[in-house]
């Protein structure tokens, strides 16, 4: 599952169509519940716009249950 912010109206303007952060989270925790192994990735971290979310993305996707994740920067 990809997360691009934590800010609902900032992953909105950034894909507009794609599930809220809350509900991939959500969904992260459905599938850890299930015992199915979950990755994120931080896409696409934007210098200036949401790379200061890195942290907080990785924790609460640690929280919800993901094992791993990985990131794609957009330059």
């Amino acid at each position: 599952l990809s997360l691009t912010s934590l800010d609902r109206e900032l992953a909105r303007r950034l894909e507009p169509r794609a599930a809220a952060p809350a509900h991939r989270l959500d969904a992260v925790r459905q599938l850890r519940t299930a015992g199915i192994p979950v990755a994120v990735a931080i896409a696409p971290v934007i210098p200036g716009l949401n790379e200061q979310e890195i942290p907080a993305l990785l924790q609460a996707a640690r929280e919800a249950g993901a094992q791993r994740a990985a990131y794609s920067l957009l330059r």
